[in-house]
C-alpha cells in the first residue's frame, strides 16, 4: 500500500482541481486533493473505508480507515504544513460522491495510477 500511495501522492497536479483551488494548491501542493486521492486509494484496497470531518475553516477533509481503525491520509500534509489539527475527531464514514465533476477525477488518478511505470509494480 505504501507504494501506491507514493505513486498517487506523485500524480496529484493543479490540473485535477478546480480553479479555484489552484492559488492555494501553488503554496500547499497536498491542498485539495483529500478526495480523490481517498477514492482512488479505496479502488485499489476496496477494504477500505472512506471518511470524512469538517475542518477548521467547515471545509470537508477526506481519508481512509483501514480495517483495524488505522487512519490513512494521504493529504495530512496539507494540514500539518501549516500547523492546523486535522478534522479525525469530527468524521464519520461515507460513501463515494458520484457527482460527474468528483467521479471524473477519481477516474483521471486512478488512470494515472494505473499507467505508471507501465503496471510493472501492480499485482493483479
Amino acid at each position: 500500500m505504501e507504494q501506491t500511495i507514493r505513486i498517487i501522492k506523485s500524480k496529484l497536479t493543479p490540473a485535477l482541481l478546480p480553479k479555484r483551488m489552484h492559488e492555494r494548491n501553488i503554496v500547499n501542493p497536498m491542498y485539495g486533493h483529500c478526495y480523490h486521492s481517498s477514492a482512488t486509494l479505496k479502488w485499489f484496497y476496496p477494504h477500505l473505508k472512506l471518511h470524512k470531518g469538517r475542518d477548521w475553516e467547515e471545509q470537508w477533509h477526506w481519508w481512509c480507515v483501514d480495517v483495524d481503525g488505522t487512519i490513512i491520509d494521504i493529504t495530512a500534509e496539507q494540514y500539518t504544513s501549516v500547523q492546523k489539527p486535522l478534522p479525525y475527531s469530527a468524521g464519520m464514514e461515507v460513501k463515494e460522491l458520484w457527482q460527474r465533476t468528483y467521479k471524473n477525477r477519481v477516474k483521471r488518478l486512478i488512470r494515472a495510477v494505473e499507467m505508471h511505470d507501465n503496471n510493472k509494480w501492480f499485482n493483479y
